[in-house]
């Protein structure tokens, strides 16, 4: 379990686009993504917040037990924006050492 997969809308400011967080990721590791089990290619890179992180934590009243806890910003965040028709996304992440993790949303 090396990555969290979103579907589409669930980062703020990318209303069209699915999202992985890569925790442990680093410039050797590979983050492709599939449409309807055609490759796509590498999903985009980009700064970001965790949209777990902004849903759990993100405001004055949360999280309800430590009031000071906020997401910060990651760069371990990989973008796509599928085609109208996608009806199944798969990401697969590959590890420095050829470890394949991957996971399937519906779309």
């Amino acid at each position: 379990y090396q990555f969290r997969t979103y579907p589409r809308g669930s980062a703020a400011g990318h209303p069209d686009e699915i999202v992985a967080n890569v925790w442990n990721w680093d410039p050797q590791w590979k983050v492709a993504w599939f449409e309807n089990g055609v490759r796509q290619g590498e999903m985009r890179q980009q700064l970001g917040l965790d949209p777990l992180a902004v849903k759990l934590q993100a405001g004055d009243q949360l999280p309800a037990k430590h009031k000071w806890v906020d997401p910060t910003l990651t760069d371990h965040l990989f973008f796509a924006t599928p085609s109208a028709n996608a009806k199944e996304i798969r990401i697969e992440v590959t590890d420095r050492f050829g470890q394949v993790y991957s996971d399937t949303v519906t779309v």
